[in-house]
């Protein structure tokens, strides 16, 4: 009876995963905006926003590393806007005996900018 408990544990163990939050950002962005010559005011484009960026993991040896920006950039096409706000970035990793994947997630508002001349 032990032995099974234990096989049963080790098996949980390899198919284990975890979800934790690396950041809270009032706001986040990838893209050039030019603050000087213009007055720029912004426009919600879309509430709840997900962008992410995935890595694969092969018998435990990573094959290669998410990425932050792409993961924001990914939302913002998502979304079709210029910047994100009120954005939580997640990390989360999942594995499986000889294969895992570690994935970021963004999630916020997305917002596009209204340019005008300033005089």
């Amino acid at each position: 009876m032990k032995k099974t408990f234990t096989i049963f544990f080790v098996i949980l163990f390899f198919l284990s995963g975890c979800t934790f939050r690396v950041a809270d950002l009032t706001v986040a962005g990838t893209r050039n905006l030019n603050l000087e010559s213009m007055k720029i005011d912004y426009a919600k484009v879309t509430k709840n926003v997900e962008g992410s960026d995935s890595a694969v993991m092969l018998l435990g040896i990573p094959l290669g590393y998410p990425n932050l920006e792409e993961a924001i950039d990914d939302g913002l096409r998502k979304a079709n806007g210029n910047l994100m706000s009120d954005a939580v970035v997640y990390w989360t990793g999942i594995s499986f005996i000889l294969f895992g994947v570690n994935t970021i997630t963004v999630k916020g508002d997305s917002y596009n900018t209204i340019e005008k001349l300033q005089k």
